[in-house]
């Protein structure tokens, strides 16, 4: 009867892979973060319309975009770099 093979995990693989994995949650959570925020950015493009916004709304909501496509390109190119 033959018994499995017992894995032996040294603790610097182990900080290792819990290092790896963290950098991959905290890149999806801000990966989500910035789905959402340019759904509600268009959203509030369309559905917002308060008297005496539209002077100034166009141009809050599109400086938010474009905060929200230069985060996004960042963090584009932290996982390219990244491999």
């Amino acid at each position: 009867m033959k018994s499995s093979p017992l894995y032996i995990m040294n603790r610097e693989e182990l900080d290792e892979f819990t290092r790896h994995l963290q950098r991959m949650t905290n890149r999806l959570a801000l990966t989500i973060l910035l789905a959402a925020t340019i759904v509600v950015l268009g959203l509030m493009m369309i559905i917002y319309h308060s008297p005496g916004w539209e002077q100034y709304g166009g141009w809050i909501f599109g400086l938010g975009f474009l905060f929200a496509l230069g985060f996004g390109a960042w963090l584009m190119w932290e996982l390219w770099r990244s491999g």
